[in-house]
């Protein structure tokens, strides 16, 4: 059987189905299984896609969920229930604390904008999380979509300045703030 949207993902992740279940946190042949009846968990449809930076989406890996209007508020739903914020991690602890899953988070958003400021407007968790230091497992778990991390990674000065910079170039200096914004927003969420 051939299941497309797996084989995108098996290339993206490194090529191998066994990079592939490493990054996931799963067995080969969880992978295997998943190939052979064209179908991968709900959960594990959202942290490809997390993992991939959008290059393999969930409704590609399950139509049945995310592209049936009737699924879609549960589509939501599973998404939330997948990746608690960060909140939910921290068990009641104040975002003060230094928690190890505060400092990997602070850590994957200042890879983010690092990688950022150097022209790579959308990097993958996967990619922010090598940067950091970080297993990618908690890099995803952190975040839930990629999108979450971009917009917190450009919700910065320095940030924004770069991308614009980038973008728009001497022009930026005549453009409000506003504009500004909506510009960095658009190119960090792949409109732009």
């Amino acid at each position: 059987m051939t299941y497309p949207a797996l084989h995108k993902a098996r290339a993206a992740a490194g090529g191998s189905y066994n990079d592939l279940a490493r990054l996931l946190g799963v067995t080969a042949s969880a992978i295997s299984q998943w190939k052979n009846q064209e179908r991968v968990p709900l959960k594990r449809a959202l942290q490809i896609e997390a993992l991939t930076a959008g290059q393999v989406t969930k409704e590609e890996l399950r139509p049945d969920v995310f592209l049936d209007p009737a699924m879609s508020k549960a589509g939501i739903d599973v998404a939330l229930e997948c990746f608690p914020q960060p909140e939910a991690w921290l068990g009641g602890r104040q975002e003060g604390d230094a928690s190890p899953l505060v400092r990997s988070r602070a850590a994957i958003v200042s890879a983010c904008r690092r990688l950022m400021r150097a022209g790579l407007f959308r990097p993958s968790v996967r990619e922010c999380c090598l940067w950091a230091e970080c297993p990618v497992q908690v890099g995803v778990g952190l975040f839930k979509t990629i999108e979450i991390l971009h917009l917190e990674a450009a919700d910065d000065a320095a940030t924004r300045d770069a991308i614009v910079e980038r973008v728009v170039g001497d022009e930026q200096v005549a453009l409000p703030l506003e504009t500004l914004n909506r510009i960095v927003r658009a190119v960090v969420m792949g409109a732009g």
